[in-house]
C-alpha cells in the first residue's frame, strides 16, 4: 500500500502543478492580448490608453497627444488622478522629458478633490505617495496642496497604513462593492509595483490579496453576489457586467475578454495597471474562486461607513453571512448597515441557464432620511436628501432597486431567510415592501397555500408573503409589493438535485410549519424549514435557531470553510484542501 500512496501522492501533485502551470501560461495570454488590444487604439482622452502605447513603445505620437488632452485641462480629480499616475509609471521610460514636465506641472497647477468615501481615499492617497516618490525634495510651492514632497509622502503613507490595518481589524467600509472594490484593488496594484518600500510594498500585495479572498469567496457564475455596502441600479439585474465581474473574467478566465469580433465585452480598463504589472493570482486564491463543488457558509464582519454624527461609534458593526452552494448563493446583511443609499441588504443568486438572464431575487424597503444622510455628510439636513439626490437620482424614489432601511429586520440559516417590516413609524414615506422576481423564472406559481413557488434549472425558490400583496409589471421583472404596515416575508431555497421534484419540493414546503406569533404585536414568526430547523424569529431582536439563540452582533472578520481571520488580528488564514497561505499586515508577511 505504501508504494501506491506515495504514487497516488506523486500523480495528485503533478496534476495540482500542471493546472497552476497552464493557469499562468493562459493568464499571461490574456494580459498579452488586452495591451495588444489597447496599444492599437486610436487616439482619445484616455491616460490608460497612453499608459499602454508608451509601456510597449508602440504608437508614442499618439500618446504623446494624449498625455496633451489630460495635463492642459484636468478634469476628474481621484480618477484623474490615478490613471495619469499608472500612465507616468508605467510609461515614463519611453516618455520625453518635456512631455514628464508637463506631468509633472498638472500636479502643481491642477488640484484634486480628495473625495468623501473609501475608494476615493485608496485613489488619492495611493497617487500622491507615488508622485512624491516620483518627484522627491520639493517644496511646498511646487505642488497643487502647498506641501512638500516630504509632507505629502507623510500624510499618504499615513492614511494608507490606517485603511490597511483598519480594513484587517474591523473590516472594510465599502464592502464587497461590484463597482467601487475595482477603485480600491487598482491603487494597491499600483503600490505593489512602484513602491520603493519594501515594506509598504509587501502590505500592498497583502491588501491585493485580503480583497481578493474576500470577493472570491462570494462569487459564482461570473456574479458578484450579495449583499454589497454600495452598488448601482444597473448592476442589480445584470452583476455578470458588473466592474468586478469584468475583473474576475481577468483574472479567472471563466468567460471570454474579447468578442468573436475582438471587441472587449468581459474586459475593464483598471485591469490594464495589473496586466503590466509582477503580480501574480495565487493559486490558492484561484481554487477558493473556482470551487463550488461542497455548499459552505460565511461569516463576516465589516463596517459602517465613517459616521460624523448621531452615532456613538465612528464605524458600526455590520455583519454579513452567505450560504453558498455550486448552483446558489444566499446572502444578507444580518446586523447593522453601512449606509441606506446604495446598500443591497439581502439577495438570493443563482447559475444562469442561458446568457442574459437575470437571476437574482431580493426584497427592500424604500426608504430616505435626512438624518442618515446627516450622519454621514455636513450639509445642512433641510437640504441634504436633495444634495445627495443630484448624484444619486434614486435615493428618495418610491420605485428604486437599492437602499437600506432601518425597518427591514433580517434572521438567516443557511438557505433559509425571514425578513419582517414595520413600517407604522412616523419617518417612514412610503409604507411597502418590495420583492423582486424575474421574467426569467421558468415558473411562477402562487399557490393557494399562500407560498409563491419559482424555478428554474438550478434553483427552487419558494416565497411566503406574511401579508396580502400586488404585482407590478416591469421590463425585467415581476414587482410584488405589500402594503401592511406589519409585514415580513419567508424564503426557502433548494437546489433542483435536493429534490425528488419541483412537485414534491411545493408540497414539502406547504407542509411545513408557518406560524405567526401575535403579529400584530409582536411582530413574531416561527418556520420549520425543510431541514427539520426550527427558526423563530421577532422584530424587537429575539432570534432562535433550533431552540438556540442566534448572535449576529459578534461575527469574527472572517469566518468559513477557505477564510479565517480574528477582530483586531489583522491576519488572514486562507485554506483550500491541503495549501494554506496566511496573510499578516502586522509584520508585513505572506506565508505558505
Amino acid at each position: 500500500m505504501k508504494p501506491f500512496r506515495i504514487l497516488f501522492l506523486f500523480v495528485v501533485l503533478f496534476s495540482v502543478t500542471v493546472q497552476a502551470a497552464d493557469y499562468h501560461t493562459f493568464y499571461k495570454q490574456r494580459c498579452d492580448s488586452v495591451l495588444s488590444y489597447y496599444k492599437k487604439l486610436p487616439y482619445g482622452p484616455d491616460a490608460f490608453r497612453a499608459m499602454v502605447k508608451l509601456n510597449q513603445n508602440y504608437d508614442v505620437p499618439t500618446a504623446l497627444r494624449i498625455i496633451d488632452s489630460v495635463t492642459i485641462r484636468p478634469r476628474g480629480d481621484m480618477f484623474w488622478l490615478y490613471p495619469v499616475m499608472s500612465m507616468y509609471l508605467y510609461g515614463q521610460k519611453n516618455m520625453p522629458a518635456a512631455y514628464k514636465a508637463k506631468v509633472r506641472r498638472s500636479l502643481k497647477e491642477y488640484t484634486p478633490y480628495r473625495g468623501d468615501t473609501e475608494n476615493h481615499w485608496v485613489m488619492y492617497y495611493t497617487s500622491l505617495y507615488l508622485a512624491s516618490q516620483c518627484w522627491p525634495n520639493e517644496p511646498g510651492p511646487s505642488w497643487f496642496n502647498g506641501k512638500s514632497s516630504d509632507e505629502n509622502r507623510l500624510d499618504a503613507e499615513g492614511w494608507l497604513n490606517y485603511w490597511m490595518t483598519t480594513t484587517t481589524t474591523i473590516g472594510q467600509g465599502e464592502f464587497d462593492s461590484p463597482a467601487y472594490l475595482s477603485f480600491c484593488l487598482t491603487p494597491m496594484f499600483m503600490l505593489n509595483q512602484f513602491s520603493r518600500d519594501p515594506v509598504m510594498k509587501k502590505r500592498a500585495e497583502i491588501m491585493i490579496n485580503w480583497l481578493l479572498a474576500d470577493f472570491f469567496i462570494d462569487y459564482l457564475d461570473g456574479q458578484y453576489c450579495g449583499p454589497h455596502s454600495r452598488i448601482y441600479e444597473p448592476d442589480i439585474f445584470d452583476k455578470r457586467q458588473s466592474m468586478m465581474s469584468k475583473t474576475a473574467a481577468f483574472f479567472l478566465g471563466d468567460r471570454p475578454l474579447f468578442n468573436r469580433k475582438g471587441e472587449p465585452v468581459n474586459f475593464l480598463g483598471n485591469c490594464l495597471v495589473c496586466a503590466m504589472s509582477d503580480y501574480r493570482l495565487p493559486d490558492i486564491l484561484y481554487q477558493i474562486a473556482t470551487d463550488r463543488s461542497q455548499p459552505y457558509v460565511s461569516y463576516e464582519r465589516k463596517r459602517s461607513r465613517n459616521r460624523l454624527r448621531y452615532y456613538d461609534e465612528r464605524n458600526p458593526t455590520v455583519n454579513k453571512m452567505m450560504y453558498m452552494t455550486p448552483t446558489t448563493a444566499l446572502g444578507s446583511i444580518q446586523y447593522g448597515h453601512t449606509e441606506q443609499i446604495l446598500q443591497h441588504t439581502w439577495a438570493l443568486t443563482w447559475k444562469a441557464v442561458k446568457p442574459g438572464e437575470v437571476t437574482t431575487l431580493f426584497t427592500l424597503h424604500p426608504y430616505y432620511s435626512a438624518r442618515d444622510m446627516g450622519s454621514l455628510f455636513t450639509s445642512l439636513l433641510g437640504s441634504i436628501v436633495a444634495d445627495v439626490v443630484d448624484s444619486k437620482t434614486t435615493y428618495d424614489k418610491e420605485d428604486k432597486l437599492v437602499g437600506s432601511s432601518p425597518y427591514e429586520k433580517l434572521l438567516q440559516y443557511k438557505n433559509t431567510l425571514i425578513g419582517l417590516y414595520d413600517l407604522s413609524g412616523p419617518d417612514v414615506i412610503y409604507r411597502h415592501y418590495d420583492g423582486f422576481f424575474s421574467k426569467d423564472l421558468q415558473e411562477r406559481i402562487e399557490d393557494v397555500s399562500g407560498w409563491i413557488f419559482a424555478r428554474t434549472p438550478t434553483v427552487y425558490v419558494a416565497f411566503r408573503p406574511l401579508k396580502q400583496y400586488e404585482w407590478i409589471e416591469e421590463k425585467q421583472v415581476w414587482r410584488l409589493r405589500s402594503h401592511d404596515v406589519k409585514n415580513g416575508f419567508i424564503l426557502e431555497v433548494k437546489r433542483p438535485e435536493e429534490c425528488k421534484s419541483f412537485s414534491d419540493f411545493q408540497a414539502a414546503i406547504k407542509a411545513n410549519l408557518v406560524e405567526p406569533i401575535d403579529f400584530e404585536r409582536t411582530l413574531c414568526v416561527r418556520y420549520r424549514n425543510l431541514d427539520g430547523d426550527v427558526l423563530e424569529f421577532d422584530y424587537s431582536g429575539r432570534r432562535l435557531v433550533n431552540g438556540r439563540n442566534d448572535d449576529p452582533t459578534d461575527y469574527p472578520l472572517f469566518d468559513s470553510p477557505y477564510l479565517q481571520a480574528a477582530t483586531g488580528s489583522q491576519k488572514m488564514e486562507i485554506k483550500h484542501r491541503n495549501k494554506k497561505m496566511v496573510l499578516d499586515l502586522a509584520k508585513a508577511t505572506i506565508t505558505y
